[in-house]
């Protein structure tokens, strides 16, 4: 049996169209929408699309639209979103399946548990099969990160489909997948600039932004490499916080990435141990300095990039499970592991006994997260 999986299609209706028209050309035998089908700039004609077909439906996350969005700019355009749908409409999207079992697959927004959890390249063996493991199915396919994967953990073969209509990938174009004997992860061309056209007509409140980074371009692979901090004389030079520690980052003649646009460094000095640097242009206080991904240089031998870290699960010697990396901060003497159950470790060599990206596992000693 032939399953055409389209996940995240986030109101882009042209996108739809154009995976459709392939997907007939397949003759597959079903057609999954794995989630999150309307919240997007053109959400009727999306539902209406979808629910012409003879398809089977699993909700998402944002399938629910009552509930509130990751940031008050995004919880906004949930509610227009609401506002193009009837509440017929509405109530079907909300109502939809959590899963759906098609031969020996089981589809899932995000993961067997909710459709809310992150699985990605980092995400640990050991924290998938934890994931997986009460899944009877040999396949699972998801979404919600909108970047196609394709893992296996003992048993059971993990695929993320991709986003049809808002990628986080590196080439424009609609991510889906078709699951027959194997699974194919494939991308759809269609028209952009139609579809951009489409979107910023929409008035939807953040047409130009899907318009020009999701649709047109896939947004940069960036890290921060500091922020903005303290004005630092009078000529606009401004103090690096939270700096890398990387000498060149910062040299006269480096550009970084401000608000999405590129600065140059035209003044570099230190001052306190920090370094103090003057752009070719003003920006905000706290805005986030940036680099993209590709030209950071391999770290040290002992040495990570937060990047890294973050996502990664934690054990304390003895196979307590601590929790996962959500956020690694600055403090006076050392910077800190904050987990997402709460958990603060000092990232020191005392605390921090070995960190293996591969297995996505950092193994702590006992002591630093008290008793259990």
């Amino acid at each position: 049996m032939r399953v055409a999986a389209l996940y995240d299609v986030h109101g882009n209706a042209p996108a739809l169209e154009a995976v459709l028209a392939e997907v007939e050309s397949e003759a597959v035998d079903a057609i999954v929408f794995g989630g999150d089908l309307a919240s997007g700039p053109l959400p009727r004609e999306t539902v209406e699309l979808a629910r012409s077909l003879d398809a089977v439906f699993v909700r998402g996350n944002a399938d629910r639209l009552e509930t509130p969005a990751m940031s008050p700019e995004w919880d906004a355009a949930r509610r227009w979103v609401e506002q193009q749908l009837d509440e017929e409409q509405i109530a079907w999207l909300a109502n939809l399946d959590f899963s759906a079992v098609i031969d020996d697959t089981l589809y899932v927004h995000a993961t067997p548990q909710d459709n809310e959890t992150v699985v990605t390249e980092l995400t640990s063996d050991e924290r998938l099969a934890g994931l997986l493991a009460d899944v009877e199915q040999s396949l699972v396919v998801s979404g919600h990160t909108h970047m196609q994967l394709d893992r296996r953990v003992g048993d059971t073969r993990f695929v993320n489909a991709g986003s049809v209509g808002m990628p986080y990938e590196r080439e424009p174009g609609a991510y889906w997948a078709l699951i027959g004997d194997d699974v194919e992860l494939r991308r759809t061309e269609y028209d952009l600039e139609r579809a951009a056209a489409a979107i910023r007509a929409s008035g939807h409140p953040l047409a130009e932004e899907l318009a020009a980074e999701n649709v047109l371009t896939i947004p940069a692979d960036l890290v921060t490499v500091g922020r903005v901090g303290k004005p630092h004389g009078l000529q606009g030079a401004f103090v690096v916080e939270h700096g890398s520690e990387d000498p060149e980052r910062f040299a006269v003649g480096a550009t970084l990435i401000v608000e999405e646009a590129p600065a140059e460094i035209l003044e570099s000095k230190r001052a306190g141990g920090r370094p103090v640097i003057r752009l070719d242009r003003e920006v905000p206080r706290g805005a986030e300095l940036q680099v993209e991904r590709a030209e950071l240089p391999e770290p040290e031998d002992g040495s990570y990039y937060v990047f890294q870290l973050v996502g990664l699960a934690v054990d304390e010697e003895g196979g307590r499970a601590l929790g996962h990396v959500e956020e690694v901060t600055p403090g006076p003497a050392n910077d800190v592991l904050e987990l997402d159950t709460g958990l603060a470790l000092p990232l020191v060599d005392a605390c921090v006994q070995e960190v293996d990206l591969a297995s996505g596992r950092i193994l702590v000693r006992r002591g630093f997260a008290g008793a259990e």
